[in-house]
């Protein structure tokens, strides 16, 4: 199941499904003190399928779906200092919290899929992604940078600016601290893990100086200073 560890490392969050729920996935937050292994329900409740921990370690981003089945994304404190706040009308889901304690989340509009982003102090939802989202892949630490496609996959700044090809045939995605970019190679009909390798990432950057076209294979990543090499 989904679990997130919190930012100091010091407690586990993770879903507990309750009775009925409409779907499989869905279910009360709890959390578990990595010390003491004390267990308890952080929003008694509230059922939810997806779920992020702010930076801060105090606000929990979830997409809960209401009675007429229709998901929607709220922010909420794990203190309970404040009641969920719904922050979609539209469909909505995968919310990642990001750095400044923003959220990130896809909406559907007329059956297509956007991003949107919404600050710590705003109440309305800004779309990012001009064009429909296409295979999402997910979005870096800073949230200046997000994926999506397959081949290739492509990383789209969230401010503006050109569109960078990552990779072909891969599964890419950053560390929680943006030291390093992981990127996943498969051999064409392979069934295993396939090899995956750590780049690590300049000062200040999220992405690796690449060529025009990005990474087609392991042979790519010479050029690179790769810290770690996982053949699963």
């Amino acid at each position: 199941g989904h679990s997130i560890f919190s930012p100091d490392g010091k407690r586990l969050f993770y879903l507990v499904r309750k009775g009925a729920s409409r779907e499989f996935n869905s279910g009360e937050l709890w959390v578990a003190d990595i010390d003491s292994g004390r267990t308890q329900v952080v929003l008694p409740g509230t059922s939810m399928s997806e779920f992020d921990i702010a930076p801060d370690g105090e606000h929990v981003a979830f997409a809960a779906f209401d009675k007429e089945g229709s998901s929607h994304v709220w922010v909420g404190s794990l203190d309970r200092r404040f009641p969920p706040r719904k922050l979609t009308l539209k469909f909505a889901r995968k919310p990642y919290f990001r750095a400044e304690g923003n959220i990130y989340f896809l909406v559907t509009e007329d059956d297509q899929e956007y991003l949107y982003r919404v600050g710590s102090n705003e109440m309305a939802p800004q779309k990012i992604s001009p064009e429909p989202m296409e295979d999402f892949k997910g979005i870096s630490p800073s949230g200046d940078w997000w994926l999506s496609g397959f081949n290739p996959v492509v990383a789209h700044p969230a401010n503006g600016g050109s569109s960078v090809p990552l990779c072909n045939f891969c599964a890419p995605g950053w560390g929680a601290d943006g030291r390093f970019i992981y990127v996943r190679f498969r051999e064409a009909g392979e069934a295993g893990g396939g090899r995956t390798m750590a780049i690590d990432l300049p000062v200040g950057k999220e992405l690796p100086t690449l060529r025009p076209y990005g990474l087609n294979s392991v042979n790519d990543l010479k050029t690179l200073n790769v810290a770690a090499d996982f053949d699963m």
